[in-house]
């Protein structure tokens, strides 16, 4: 009886010893507009536990004036590892998740986040369908144009090709970056397609296909290595060369040790291939994307001719050993034919790091905004390097040393070329130079030139990253002209001004604020 007395006594010890261990867990931060940092008041915040050891939490907020929410929540046994998920929503649809533990409070989590929906565009897409290998237009054909549907946007339409192999949308209130998946059936009822952002609208995409007797084919196969070992997880890209145009016809994705991908019943022909490892992969971020057999650049790549047979063609993909750390960073953006005020950014293009001797360190992609950067790099001489498919590139060559720790360089892609810079093409009746003054500039800048004719213009004003930062119509007379602007509410740093014409050609000057 004393023994049964005694195990009850020091079960309800137990009992009340871990309730005593229970804890408030505090969870708070704030939420801030990206562009700018203002608080964003009156936004939800949600908080849900993972159901460790079967402890339930869920419960929404709305952030105050100044951008501030907190959670109080009871009754956590750190025993059980509880975790939780902190949750908003942005301007655009995209939910911004954070995973936390609640074995430490308190826990700050601060969400930066869109707050206006960039404007809706209206997308053209067009192109025209020939015989394979030739300029032969294929009447009445279909074309299919399908979204992504990412954010809620849903489109699928089929059009037909007209007499002369054309066909043309126009897709109307699409959100920013919406991209669509533009195919076709070739006469072996394979699918062509080819994916496309509607930001670069209007957008031309060309469909070589056979038509009639389907044509003789072939298999193309082999191995991606990484090192001396088998890559795990990659995407290989087969894109056929035909008359002096790639096109990339069709993915493979390596799911397993064996590194192994095939493209069979393909027409016979020429290709290149390419291959890029996943973000799964055990070897992700140690080699950049390689075109056949070993080259970083696609102008490198060895050209296969398919015939009726199958043959292995091995891609051996080139590492990136890293850089030695130090202090400096190098950053910038690329942008396409900067017609408009803010530019159209390039996203998902990749951008090489070599040292002096071109020899490859890392690489990484643009984001949607257009940039990329490389943090934390030794001093030195480094090359910048964008690299994409039938692109012709001109690479930066930067050194960063204890006076220049930091660089910035900016790319424009213009006619199938990237280049450094901003591209500049005058309007025609500006004559002679023009120029920014003071420069640098403290509180307020000129902009001084002559035109030949009575016109109106815009000037527009952006940072480094093509982030708009002003924009003024002015009409501008014959002869000389003098058009101020402020800088007053601008920090010290690297900007630049455009003149810019009705008929979209502008030209660019770089102005630096510095203020004591």
């Amino acid at each position: 009886m004393k023994k049964a007395t005694l195990f009850l006594f020091l079960l309800a010890c137990l009992v009340f010893s871990t309730q005593g261990w229970a804890m408030t867990v505090n969870i708070s931060g704030t939420v801030t507009d990206i562009n700018g940092g203002a608080p964003v008041a009156s936004h939800t915040v949600s908080v849900s536990s993972d159901s460790s050891g079967g402890f339930f939490y869920y419960n929404n907020v709305l952030t105050d004036n100044n951008g501030f929410y907190s959670f109080s929540i009871p009754n956590v046994n750190p025993i059980d590892s509880v975790g939780f998920t902190v949750s908003t929503l942005d301007c655009i649809s995209v939910w911004h998740n954070y995973y936390v533990s609640g074995n430490t409070t308190p826990i700050t989590v601060n969400f930066q986040i869109c707050t206006t929906p960039p404007p809706l565009l209206t997308v053209l897409i067009s192109g025209n369908v020939y015989e394979a290998g030739t300029v032969i237009p294929v009447p009445n054909h279909a074309v299919t144009i399908a979204s992504d549907s990412s954010g809620g946007f849903f489109y699928y339409y089929t059009v037909y090709t007209n007499s002369a192999g054309a066909y043309s949308v126009t897709i109307n209130n699409v959100p920013g970056n919406t991209t669509f998946l533009v195919s076709t059936l070739d006469c072996n009822n394979n699918t062509q397609s080819q994916s496309v952002n509607g930001n670069s609208s209007p957008i031309i995409v060309n469909f070589y296909i056979c038509v009639g007797t389907p044509p003789p084919t072939g298999t193309l196969w082999g191995q991606v290595f990484a090192g001396n070992v088998l890559a795990d997880f990659a995407r290989v890209d087969l894109i056929r060369s035909t008359n002096d145009s790639l096109q990339i016809v069709d993915s493979y994705y390596t799911n397993d040790s064996a590194g192994m991908y095939i493209f069979s019943n393909i027409a016979t022909g020429n290709y290149i291939l390419m291959a890029e490892l996943e973000d799964n992969s055990l070897f992700y971020g140690q080699y950049a994307p390689t075109y056949y057999v070993a080259s970083l650049y696609w102008d490198g790549a060895e050209l296969i001719n398919l015939g009726q047979t199958t043959i292995q063609n091995d891609i051996h993909l080139v590492e990136t050993p890293g850089y030695a750390v130090g202090s400096g960073d190098i950053n910038g953006n690329i942008q396409e034919e900067l017609k408009s005020a803010s530019g159209t950014p390039v996203s998902g293009m990749e951008v090489l790091l070599l040292d002096q001797n071109s020899q490859p360190l890392a690489y990484t992609v643009t984001d949607v905004n257009g940039n990329y950067s490389f943090s934390d790099i030794s001093f030195g001489t480094y090359v910048i390097r964008p690299e994409k498919l039938s692109i012709n590139t001109t690479p930066a060559t930067i050194t960063l040393s204890n006076d220049n720790p930091g660089a910035t360089v900016n790319f424009t892609v213009e006619n199938g070329s990237v280049f450094t810079g901003i591209s500049d093409r005058k309007p025609t009746f500006i004559t002679g130079d023009w120029s920014v003054y003071p420069n640098p500039v403290t509180d307020q800048g000129s902009v001084s030139f002559v035109s030949s004719e009575n016109a109106s213009i815009i000037l527009i004003v952006y940072d480094q990253s093509g982030r708009l930062i002003d924009e003024m119509q002015k009409n501008i007379v014959r002869g000389e002209n003098t058009i101020g602007f402020s800088a007053s509410m601008l920090s010290n740093g690297q900007y630049y001004i455009k003149i810019m014409a009705k008929d979209g050609n502008s030209s660019t000057r770089k102005f630096i604020v510095a203020k004591h």
